[in-house]
């Protein structure tokens, strides 16, 4: 059954879908290097590799 992100209204295909992309997109995330915060995962990936110099997998 199709879910729909109260945060974006993006489309999903079902809950499970729904909860990876709230977790990727719309949870704070923190860097483990120098605990600076960001909006969302993805922007914290490219934080600690253009940074730090590494690929950290949250």
């Amino acid at each position: 059954m199709e879910k729909v992100c109260d945060e974006c209204n993006q489309r999903l295909k079902d809950d499970s879908h729904l909860a990876v992309h709230l977790n990727t997109y719309h949870r704070k995330s923190f860097c483990a290097v120098c605990k600076q915060e960001f909006d969302n995962a993805q922007i914290l990936k490219a934080h600690v590799k253009n940074v730090h110099g590494f690929y950290h997998h949250i």
